[in-house]
């Protein structure tokens, strides 16, 4: 494993979304990588 990095899954972005807004995703990094793949439409 990574370090910091407890497990991965694989998700629909309707599931990553719902996760975010119910403030189980608080990862910088994974925030930062969703917004700038919704800005660019490929989500």
């Amino acid at each position: 494993m990574l370090e910091g990095v407890d497990e991965f899954r694989l998700m629909t972005a309707d599931e990553l979304r719902a996760l975010i807004a119910a403030g189980e995703i608080t990862d910088g990094a994974l925030l930062a990588a969703y917004a700038l793949a919704t800005a660019k439409g490929l989500l």
